[in-house]
């Protein structure tokens, strides 16, 4: 199994609206630090190069605490102007990975538990398949709330479909996305053309 060089796209340009608080839900405090650092340092431990911090709502202050939680060695920032979505915010992040070709991971700004080990082994998993794809899924007794993983006839994901837009069937699924995905760039660049 060969490494291929890695980069990361964190998303952390959304209001958080659920959470019914005026701050960006990344800046939100866990252990004393910002949400968007821990993504953010996992990251770059993990080898990641370049960290693309994709910024929107209260962009300059989700700046600024990734700033004081880490040096700004191989951070870069990218602009979401409008919070349309994940594939929107990966948009504007494609200008900074121009010059990379490798894996590109998307993760979160709001997941301080993703713990190094966890990654790894979906890094590895990602790498024996050759996939193009892979995306973090976990399963839950109560998915309400969560994007569902409708897969094939095989077990593969087929697509995902957010609550609102789920029929009675699909609501039942118990396995939901992460939010959290590795994807070959060529392929990332193909699906954003």
């Amino acid at each position: 199994m060969v490494k291929r060089p890695l980069a990361a796209i964190i998303l952390a340009a959304g209001k958080g609206t659920r959470m019914k608080s005026r701050k960006a839900k990344v800046l939100h405090k866990v252990g004393g630090k910002p949400m968007v650092v821990y993504p953010t340092e996992l990251a770059r431990e993990f080898g990641a190069d370049p960290v693309v911090v994709v910024v929107g709502h209260q962009a300059e202050q989700v700046k600024e605490a990734v700033t004081q939680g880490l040096s700004k060695d191989g951070v870069k920032y990218a602009v979401q102007k409008e919070q349309r979505g994940t594939g929107h915010a990966v948009m504007a992040a494609r200008r900074a990975l121009k010059n990379f070709n490798g894996d590109v991971l998307i993760i979160s700004g709001d997941v301080p538990l993703m713990t190094k080990p966890l990654l790894a082994g979906f890094y590895k998993r990602h790498l024996q398949a050759k996939a193009l794809v892979s995306v973090l899924t976990t399963r839950v007794e109560d998915p309400t709330g969560y994007g569902r993983c409708v897969v094939d006839s095989m077990g593969r994901l087929s697509r995902i479909v957010e609550e609102q837009d789920s029929s009675m069937k699909e609501k039942a699924i118990k396995e939901v996305n992460t939010g959290i995905y590795l994807i070959d760039k060529r392929f990332l660049c193909i699906c954003l053309m």
